[in-house]
């Protein structure tokens, strides 16, 4: 539940308050999957962060949320499962697929990655 709640503080940044109580809770635990009881300052702060993330409008990259094919510059596809990620283009066909196996294999899927756009876009590819 932590988990989730801290991949929320990338849209909504203010309410990284609202998980210090739980992150005190769980500081030096070195297993994943343990249970974790919540005390009541756990359970109020939790319970303020999701009525807050109902109500704030939070981070926004793009002034428009839904936009029409016609209106891309660059149109990439992308799939994910647990394991792996792949991003392609679809006139190309060609895709960049990593299996991720580790946090470096995770750093180097991220880094070869952010360089498909580009190399599409400096070929003159679009749509």
């Amino acid at each position: 539940m932590l988990g989730y709640a801290n991949w929320g503080l990338n849209v909504f940044p203010l309410l990284k308050p609202a998980l210090n109580s739980s992150y005190d809770k769980v500081a030096g635990h070195t297993f994943l999957n343990v249970p974790i009881f919540l005390n009541k300052c756990m359970t109020e702060d939790l319970l303020w962060f999701t009525d807050q993330v109902g109500h704030l409008d939070g981070v926004q990259m793009f002034k428009n949320e839904i936009w029409d094919v016609p209106e891309a510059d660059l149109e990439i596809w992308g799939d994910a499962s647990a394991i792996s990620l792949a991003f392609g283009h679809h006139l190309t066909m060609l895709v960049i697929s990593q299996t991720l196996l580790s946090m470096q294999s995770t750093i180097l899927m991220f880094s070869t990655m952010k360089h498909l756009p580009f190399l599409l876009h400096s070929n003159g590819l679009q749509h």
